[in-house]
């Protein structure tokens, strides 16, 4: 069981939040994007008190892999500050793997109602309503298979054929 999430230490991702968030987390946390060796993310860990083996980078991955990480994770997380779409968000919906994520604009209108949403507001408790949204998906069965369900259903409306057909 773990969580995980796509992006580097840059601001905008959030993810600086999601590992300050995991104290409070008692899965791994697995992050594609930085290498194993990123001296930012080590920092990150370190800052937050975590042992090293708590958060994992796994790099760059293939296709094929990153869609087994997706699928088998017990939560995607995506705490983006500032999003244009949400690309991994819809891949996690349609692999059916609950999704907690910010309230960025884009992302509201991405899910809908198809995922956790946490509020962004101030740098202070972001981390905290992270876990806190997280733990709701790890600790409630029932509300992980509506996420899963759900998702996979919202994901539908995203499908080549639904837009081809909404431009013609």
């Amino acid at each position: 069981s773990y969580v995980l999430a796509i992006g580097g230490l840059e601001p905008r991702k959030g993810i600086d939040q999601l590992v300050a968030a995991m104290p409070g987390i008692d899965v791994p946390l697995l992050i594609v994007g930085p290498a194993s060796d990123d001296a930012d993310l080590a920092a990150a860990i370190a800052a937050a008190g975590l042992e090293p083996d708590r958060v994992r980078a796994l790099g760059t991955l293939t296709d094929a892999d990153l869609a087994v990480a997706v699928d088998r994770a017990a939560v995607f997380a995506y705490p983006n500050l500032e999003e244009g779409f949400g690309m991994p968000v819809l891949e996690a919906f349609a692999l059916g793997t609950p999704v907690v994520h910010s309230d960025a604009p884009a992302l509201l209108e991405l899910a809908v109602d198809a995922g956790v949403v946490v509020e962004r507001g101030d740098d202070a408790g972001y981390a905290e309503r992270l876990a806190a949204g997280i733990n709701s998906v790890l600790t409630d069965p029932a509300l992980a298979e509506r996420l899963a369900y759900s998702g996979s259903d919202r994901a539908k409306a995203f499908s080549w054929r639904s837009s081809a057909e909404k431009v013609w």
